[in-house]
């Protein structure tokens, strides 16, 4: 047997050695076309030479898998892609563009030495022929092919830092990072610097705009190479020192400023969100000069936008370098935030055909694409808000080992952010602008400011305190709210909504708000950093947060000021709530919720009573010698008659107080008027609280069949965590929202609740209510703001029970159509119209009207608001200590 296994030997050796030949071969005839190809090189020549290259992979491939290797080790010795990339780049074909990628890409992904990619002349070859592919080539494919080549490069740069000296061109070729940096002259960084001196990048940067996998391949390149910038000291001051990051800046600049300076934010009928739908609202745009933000063509252009702030907050994240961090956030801060997204704030006005609706929306697209990303949100908001502490010329950070001779580009960086004076925002700050669109007649500014104002207080509102809203710290000493003030509060807002929209008998719809409460509570960025659920969670801030480097304005305790222009604005607005239109008053609710939810924020003086002196247990160590009625308490020395008054003073707090309706909070105040409005103002409706529930069951009609339809769809599993549509400023509680700490609502409200049910009621605690929550936002709800609606009309759905025969549609779109008119008292407020002793003619005039169709829907969206207040106002007290106070 051994002469058989003697001959297989002797047959692998043969076909290795014809293996070669043939290699041999394939190049000479490569040589040879490289010589004799001219412009009128016969197509069949083109053929010839993409066969040829076809065989050298195939030979090379083959080879592979041998162990002797002999084909692969004549390519990179005789340095066949050097010739392959000349002849490519001179047939200029696509074809053959296409195979000597191939090419490239087999030999670079085969290299686990990393051998290759240290060479220069396999750089040069490459980058020459990327350079006619992207330049020459009109085939997406190809140019597909080549961004996944230059990516392939850029990955194993990361991982292999020791050859980025290979990728450099004009000086310093072919030193390490070593030798250049023991002696670098003084003009080296004038020519060395420039973009074109790492072609690598430049192609990146070439793409980074576009969308598909073209732009995919290239910002992810970027990313790598600001990854490897880390480990290779003379990649990281060619990007400090050149014109990258004043080229990435200007370019997010650039984007910014295609998008539309006037914009609309009315629904096409087509696409008008559910509650929108069924309730007969919403108009087309008319002006013929201002754009849809639905459009597809403002869509596109917002989303590539989006996609490249996206990619600059990514940027950020992955740079571990503290030196180019630093140049990139002041590159964004001098070329984008103020020379391009300042200036447009100052141009802006709510009655200048939507350009302040565009600048809030682009603004709210922004805080809302970078999320967490410290570092960019801090220069934004600092900046826009006119906050104090952020220099107004702070020199590019710079580690002392890479200190080099200041190009052209960080010397012309420092001289523009020393000129910032020019366009300062003390003069007129973003707040100006949002205080003044909450005051305008346009509904859309009003609704674009309220959608700016809630997602920085969701998200940032430790920025917002102080600028947008005017707060008053708390001292630990203040009286702090009984449980039976408590008790007095949320029952008082429960019998509210009643009042307001009716009884309803789901057991199951007040424990639903709870569980919705508790989300926002949780999700609120103040949240993060309370003491109460960083104890309860075991953890502190995100990670985000804490590889941030910025130091973040200090957020504490307080009460906001009844004063203050914001909450005077969104109190005004509130008072109007049933003749402000149905998206306006679905923010205006969001941005309440929103105040109420933080931690650190009291809800005292705005939104629950004040606690006085009679009802506030002062400290522990006091010695309480009345009960509420009056009646003595034993008091005594040792340590049993200690805690035998400790508990009575602990069920004296649990003890519901008198109430005193003229004291009551200011928000409060306005929710009783509006149900005495409404009372009034509907007078004359037949059977409106019938209207009412049909409206009800209408709304939980359409989101069960929108539920239903949801779960066939293969993104249903996905939209817990993100909108539902493109109208995901309606809402900041994703409608799928639960609990993210997956907590019951009922071991929440262990934390300190249940005894003050059980002492009040005397029986075991019940989280029902007789009530169900029409939530507008989240996932409990049955009204779904965020999706289109059907094209059909769906007003036939919402019987008017006054009628008992078949109606037409025209006669029950009349019946909806019906004004209801409110006037106004001497301070501008809202007030029910007498419509017994008013004169005809004063009811043509100019007092504010709402449709019928558009009251009943604000009745149920501010019957569920008062419901979430309740269920606000009793979350916290069981979440976060000193809240309210026992004993």
């Amino acid at each position: 047997m051994s002469w058989l296994f003697g001959k297989q030997k002797k047959q692998s050796v043969s076909a290795d050695d014809l293996r070669l030949a043939r290699l041999r071969k394939e190049h000479l005839n490569i040589k040879r076309f490289i010589k004799t190809l001219t412009a009128k090189t016969r197509p069949g020549s083109v053929v010839s030479i993409q066969a040829c290259i076809h065989n050298i992979i195939r030979l090379i491939r083959e080879d592979t898998r041998s162990p002797v290797q002999l084909s692969l080790s004549y390519c990179l010795s005789a340095q066949i892609y050097v010739n392959v990339s000349k002849l490519t780049v001179k047939v200029n074909d696509e074809e053959a563009f296409r195979k000597t990628i191939t090419l490239f890409s087999f030999l670079l992904n085969n290299d686990a030495d990393n051998e290759l990619l240290a060479l220069d002349t396999f750089a040069q070859a490459l980058l020459l022929l990327i350079d006619h592919v992207l330049a020459d080539s009109a085939s997406n494919p190809v140019q597909v092919a080549a961004l996944a080549l230059l990516f392939d490069v850029a990955s194993k740069l990361r991982v292999y830092p020791e050859a980025v000296h290979a990728w450099f061109t004009r000086l310093n070729k072919g030193r390490t990072d070593e030798e250049i940096s023991t002696n670098i002259p003084e003009t080296v960084f004038e020519v060395d610097v420039d973009r074109t001196s790492y072609p690598l990048c430049q192609h990146f940067l070439d793409h980074v705009y576009q969308e598909g996998k073209v732009g995919d391949f290239a910002r992810t390149g970027l990313l790598y190479i600001y990854d490897s910038a880390t480990k290779s000291e003379r990649l990281e001051t060619w990007i400090i020192e050149s014109d990258l990051p004043r080229l990435l800046a200007s370019g997010l600049g650039a984007l910014y400023s295609q998008l539309s300076r006037k914009l609309t934010i009315l629904h096409p009928r087509g696409g008008l969100p559910m509650i929108l739908a069924l309730s007969e609202e919403g108009n087309d745009y008319v002006e013929t000069d201002v754009e849809s933000l639905y459009s597809p063509d403002t869509q596109e252009r917002l989303r590539t936008f989006i996609s490249y702030i996206t990619f600059w907050r990514d940027m950020i994240d992955r740079c571990r370098s503290d030196t180019i961090k630093d140049t990139l956030v002041d590159n964004f801060h001098v070329f984008f935030l103020q020379q391009i997204l300042y200036p447009s704030i100052l141009e802006s006005s709510d009655v200048d055909g939507g350009s302040a609706v565009a600048v809030l929306s682009y603004c709210h697209s922004i805080l809302d694409a970078l999320a967490q990303q410290e570092d960019l949100i801090h220069h934004i908001l600092h900046f826009l808000l006119a906050l104090p502490g952020l220099p107004a010329s702070r020199p590019v950070t710079r580690d002392a080992a890479s200190e080099r001779p200041k190009s052209r580009a960080t010397m012309a960086l420092e001289n523009l952010r020393k000129k910032q004076d020019v366009l300062n925002p003390s003069f007129f700050s973003l707040v100006d602008l949002i205080l003044a669109t909450l005051q305008s007649s346009n509904s859309e500014a009003i609704t674009a400011g309220l959608r700016l104002v809630s997602i920085v207080v969701r998200q940032h509102h430790q920025y917002a305190i102080g600028s947008l809203v005017r707060v008053l710290p708390t001292k630990r000493s203040s009286p702090r709210r009984t449980p039976g003030v408590l008790v007095q509060d949320t029952s008082g807002l429960i019998q509210l909504a009643e009042q307001i929209g009716g009884a309803r008998t789901d057991n199951d719809a007040y424990d639903n708000s709870l569980k919705d409460a508790l989300a926002m509570i949780e999700s609120h960025d103040c949240s993060k950093v309370h003491p109460s659920l960083i104890m309860l969670n075991g953890h502190g801030s995100d990670s985000a947060e804490s590889n941030s480097r910025v130091s973040k304005p200090t957020v504490y305790k307080h009460r906001l000021r009844m004063d203050d222009p914001l909450m005077l604005a969104l109190l005004s607005l509130l008072d109007q709530f049933f003749v402000n239109e149905i998206e306006v008053n679905l923010v205006l609710t969001e941005v309440l919720a929103h105040l109420a939810s933080c931690p650190w924020v009291c809800l005292e003086g705005w939104l629950a009573a004040e606690p006085s002196v009679s009802q506030t247990i002062i400290e522990a160590q006091s010695i309480v010698n009345t009960s509420f009625d009056g009646t003595e308490i034993y008091t005594g020395d040792g340590e049993e008659e200690f805690e035998q008054q400790r508990i009575r003073a602990y069920k004296k707090a649990c003890q519901i107080p008198p109430s005193k309706p003229k004291h009551q909070p200011s928000l409060v105040m306005i929710l009783h008027k509006l149900r005495d409005d409404l009372e009034h103002a509907t007078v004359t409706i037949t059977d409106f609280k019938q209207l009412v529930a049909s409206r009800k069951r209408a709304f939980e009609g359409a989101a069960e069949m929108e539920d239903d339809a949801a779960k066939s769809s293969p993104a249903f599993s996905r939209r817990a965590k993100s909108p539902r549509s493109p109208r995901s400023l309606m809402s900041s509680v994703k409608d799928s929202m639960g609990s993210p700490k997956g907590r019951s609502i009922t071991g929440m409200m262990s934390l300190g609740l249940p005894p003050i049910f059980e002492l009040i009621a005397g029986k075991p605690r019940s989280t029902t209510s007789p009530i169900k929550p029409l939530s507008t936002r989240t996932s409990h709800s049955t009204i779904r703001p965020l999706s289109s609606a059907p094209s059909t009309r769906p007003g036939g759905e919402v019987q008017s029970p006054t009628v008992s025969s078949p109606v037409e549609s025209e006669q029950e779109f009349n019946v909806f159509e019906q004004s209801v008119t409110f006037a106004l008292d001497e301070s501008g407020s809202l007030t029910p119209l007498d419509h017994e002793n008013t004169d005809p003619f004063d009811l043509r005039q100019d007092h504010p009207k709402a449709t019928l169709s558009r009251v009943l829907t604000n009745v149920i969206i501010l019957q569920d608001f008062v419901l979430e207040l309740a269920a606000i106002m009793q979350v916290r007290a069981g979440l976060f200590d000193g809240d309210i106070s026992f004993c």
